[in-house]
Order: structure tokens, then C-alpha cells, then sequence
């Protein structure tokens, strides 16, 4: 029966889509490393005695000089490229039903439950996946996905640009196809931990004030209409004679992109601001039924 081990790190992911940049650019998206265990290092055991651990995968032992006293498997032993192969813990996780794997994995001071210790390993960088144990919670996250990627297919182009919008950041640049948008959001739900699977599940653009008007900041910078760039230090809205005009003095050189967008909203919706975000959710209401008349007849 395989045997699966699992990087500690792929059970704890937090990761966006992108990361965004002072400019608004896309940056790559984070992905789950590589990883492979030495194949012989130096432990300890619970009674201090330094050992050489060596993985040869044709070996009943553990231990070099077992293997040398058992087996005549030399101390100076070339590693073959099949044990370097086998040992790799590809996308996060590594199946294997080879004993002398199972048994090395178990031992390495790199498993959570190994009993062995060492100087240059650290603790905790994988584990054995007890499938009994696990069983209910993997169920659970897996109807959970489920549902989040059935939420997915089924919503609206403008409902998933506020979604991505919601997880990415007003800067964010919404591609123009559905099934890009799709794609996008499926590619963070793969990558993304329990609480991020929530978050698609559990997802309301007008949740809140402060919410609604931070997702129609981050469509009018996408329609065109609004820039945090176009003039210095300003946020700017597009005249009727396709000019800029200045709608709110906030310090690009002060603030950082994300910052700026929070000082607007706040202004959005304050007292002060209302007359402001009233003309601007008639522009975004304008610019939505655009968008709807062009999807229909794409």
C-alpha cells in the first residue's frame, strides 16, 4: 500500500493569485516548492551516539555501517540516479511503496516524527500523512472546493471581476474573457488554504459599504475612468473632453498604492464624500450596462 509524506508547507499555503507591485503590475504567481531530503546525513539518537543515515534503496538497514556490515554496500557508495529520483517531494507531497524509502523518510530528521536529531536539519519540514486520521478533514476541504469551484463556474463575468478584484487589490487588471477570470480564480483556489476557500464560498460584494465602494474604485481604474497616476499626487476621474480632472489630493509619494485607495474609500464614504460617490456609481452603473450590452453580443 503507498505510503504518502507531505511538506509541512503545502498544508499551510497563504498565497494571492499575484503579488502586486508599487505600479499595479502582476507579478508571478507563488508556487508550492520542490523539495529533496540529503540522501545521508549525520544524526543523533536518544542516547546522543552520532550515526551516518543513508538511504540506498536496495537496503535492509538504515545506517551506513550496518549497510557496509550487512550488506558489503561500501562507505563511499555512489548514490544512483533512481535514488536521487525517487527521494524528490514533487507538488508538495511524495508517494512511494518502496520499505528502504518509507523507512529512511520515517528516520529523517527533517519528519516531524522522526526520533532522530540533527545540526543542520531542521524539524517539521515534512510529515507522514495518517490517511484514517485525515480522512474527515480532507473530505470536508474537499466538498468545500467543491462548492467553491461550483461557485465559480456559475457566477456572472461582472461578479467574478469582483471577486478577483476583492482577493487581488483595486489596481488589479481584470482580463476581458470569463473563462480567464476562471481560470485565475481556479488557480488561487488550488493554491489557497481553508480560509481562502471560505472566502470564494462565502463572497458578497455590497457585504459592506466600505467593501462596495472599494470593488467600484477597482472597476472604474479598470474601465478607464478613474487613475491614481495620471496626474501628481491626485486621483482623477476622465472629463467629458477625455481630459483629467482631479477629484481627491492624496500624496503618491507619502502613501503606497494600497494606502491611497484606503484614504479614498474612507473619503467615499464619509459625509463629505457622498456627493462624489454618488457620481461615481452612476458613471460604474453606466459602465457595468456597457460591459453586460458587449458580453451579450460577444
Amino acid at each position: 500500500m503507498p505510503t504518502t509524506f507531505v511538506l509541512e508547507e503545502a498544508l499551510n499555503l497563504q498565497s494571492e493569485i499575484y503579488q502586486q507591485t508599487p505600479g499595479g503590475q502582476r507579478s508571478r504567481i507563488v508556487k508550492i516548492p520542490a523539495y529533496r531530503p540529503y540522501l545521508e546525513t549525520m544524526v543523533r539518537d536518544e542516547k546522543n551516539n552520532t550515526r551516518r543515515l543513508r538511504y540506498k534503496e536496495h537496503s535492509n538497514f538504515l545506517f551506513a555501517d550496518e549497510q557496509k556490515k550487512e550488506e558489503n554496500i561500501d562507505d563511499n557508495a555512489k548514490f544512483t540516479e533512481s535514488e536521487r529520483d525517487n527521494s524528490w517531494f514533487r507538488h508538495g507531497i511524495l508517494v512511494t511503496e518502496s520499505n528502504s524509502l518509507i523507512n529512511y523518510l520515517r528516520a529523517y530528521p527533517g519528519n516531524s516524527k522522526s526520533p532522530y536529531k540533527s545540526d543542520k536539519i531542521k524539524p517539521g519540514i515534512f510529515k507522514e500523512l495518517d490517511v484514517q486520521k485525515e480522512k474527515e478533514a480532507l473530505n470536508e476541504d474537499l466538498r468545500n472546493r467543491t462548492m467553491a469551484a461550483h461557485k465559480i463556474f456559475t457566477l456572472s463575468k461582472p461578479e467574478l471581476d469582483d471577486m478577483i478584484l476583492d482577493i487581488n487589490g483595486s489596481f488589479f487588471e481584470v482580463p476581458s474573457d470569463i473563462q480567464e477570470v476562471q481560470n485565475l480564480l481556479l488557480e488561487w483556489l488550488d493554491n489557497t488554504d481553508d480560509s481562502g476557500v471560505k472566502r470564494i464560498i462565502n463572497f458578497i460584494p455590497n457585504e459592506t459599504i466600505d467593501k462596495e465602494a472599494r470593488l467600484m474604485v477597482g472597476r472604474l481604474i479598470n474601465s478607464g475612468f478613474l487613475s491614481f497616476d495620471e496626474l501628481p499626487n491626485a486621483i482623477a476621474k476622465k472629463g467629458k473632453a477625455n481630459d483629467w480632472i482631479k477629484v481627491r489630493e492624496i500624496s503618491a509619494t507619502d502613501y503606497t498604492p494600497d494606502q491611497r485607495v484606503d484614504f479614498f474609500v474612507t473619503f467615499l464614504t464619509s459625509k463629505d464624500g457622498k456627493a462624489l460617490y454618488d457620481e461615481l456609481k452612476t458613471e460604474d452603473l453606466k459602465s457595468k450596462e456597457t460591459t453586460s450590452k458587449k458580453t451579450k453580443t460577444e
